[in-house]
């Protein structure tokens, strides 16, 4: 019971998903300059060791545009690390971290059309 309330605690502040997702540009910037996403699904599959403190992860990601997107933004703790970024044909994403923010931006090959559900895969881990 406790390591299930631990993962879920370290998921939440490990990675965030919601309204916020995709979201992601500098605080400050207007809100009509962001891109907008509903998600509509997320499951993450952790590995926690107490032990060393660590965390693996595999988080995916599920959600519809609600604008043409060419760019994404996620929040991700800093103590963790992004391994890869991958679409649903498994094709990486190139990605880029902003400590500032704790963001990771991905930039798209093509352009996510409105409307058209897509699912990303995360992976990453770190020390806790």
């Amino acid at each position: 019971m406790l390591r299930s309330f631990f993962c879920s605690v370290v998921l939440t502040s490990a990675i965030v998903f919601g309204q916020g997702l995709g979201q992601g540009l500098a605080q400050g910037q207007a809100q009509s300059q962001r891109p907008r996403m509903d998600v509509e699904d997320y499951a993450i599959d952790a590995q926690i060791d107490p032990n060393a403190q660590t965390i693996r992860a595999t988080a995916k990601v599920r959600f519809t545009p609600l604008d043409d997107l060419t760019s994404l933004s996620f929040e991700l703790n800093n103590a963790l690390n992004l391994d890869s970024v991958t679409d649903e044909a498994g094709r990486q994403v190139p990605a880029s971290r902003v400590a500032q923010d704790m963001t990771v931006r991905l930039s798209l090959a093509e352009t996510l059309p409105k409307g058209k559900p897509t699912t990303l895969t995360f992976v990453y881990g770190g020390k806790l």
